[in-house]
């Protein structure tokens, strides 16, 4: 009974960390594709990602 608390216990950390670090992954991606966005709209150049996007 203990072993499977302690199992319980492991598991609910390890789920904490992987939201914890998904969470951030998806911030920091979110951020770069935006400012991606900026610099290729202040310099007026398209980009195939732009052209694949439209």
């Amino acid at each position: 009974m203990l072993k499977q608390n302690r199992n319980v216990k492991l598991d609910e950390d390890i789920c904490v960390h992987i939201f914890t670090a998904s969470a951030a992954m998806v911030g920091v991606c979110i951020t770069v594709i935006g400012i991606f966005q900026v610099i290729t709209t202040l310099r007026k150049e398209g980009t195939l990602g732009m052209i694949c996007w439209r």
